[in-house]
């Protein structure tokens, strides 16, 4: 299947912070995917095999462990002055006053950059690992060693 493919499903099941309102699927066999959703009508029929063909759900960002441990290491790789002011505002509303802090520091187009590099990393190993072919493969895959 297309990474772009994979990638857009993920978006979708991540949309709203990962709500769990949205679900794909994706087909092992062909590279199908069917969409769900809980909070908007679907226009999509759903597959004659859903329940018999060999169909994975996508899985979110948490799942993906996706979420403290990439602001983490963007923090320690990136800027490490910035350790203490990240962990004081921890809490409800987190991500919002991090990006702040990272825009008032010109470190946001760095974040976005480094969070979509791990995202898209994580997905191509979960995809690996369920045995779902990607095109194109990993770049870094094809690096010589």
């Amino acid at each position: 299947m297309k990474f772009e493919t994979l990638s857009d499903a993920f978006d979708f099941v991540n949309f709203d912070g990962g709500s769990m309102d949205n679900r794909a699927l994706v087909n092992r066999d062909d590279g199908r995917v069917h969409y769900d959703s809980d909070i908007w009508d679907s226009c999509e029929e759903e597959p004659e095999d859903l329940e018999t063909g060999n169909w994975i759900e996508v899985p979110n960002k948490i799942e993906l462990d996706l979420g403290n441990r990439v602001v983490e290491d963007f923090v320690q790789e990136k800027c490490p002055h910035l350790d203490d002011k990240v962990r004081r505002i921890g809490g409800r509303g987190f991500y919002g006053r991090y990006k702040v802090l990272l825009q008032e520091n010109d470190l946001l187009e760095s974040w976005y950059a480094f969070e979509q590099a791990r995202e898209d990393a994580a997905l191509r190993q979960w995809a690996k690992d369920e045995g779902i072919p990607i095109d194109p493969p990993d770049p870094a895959s094809e690096l010589p060693e």
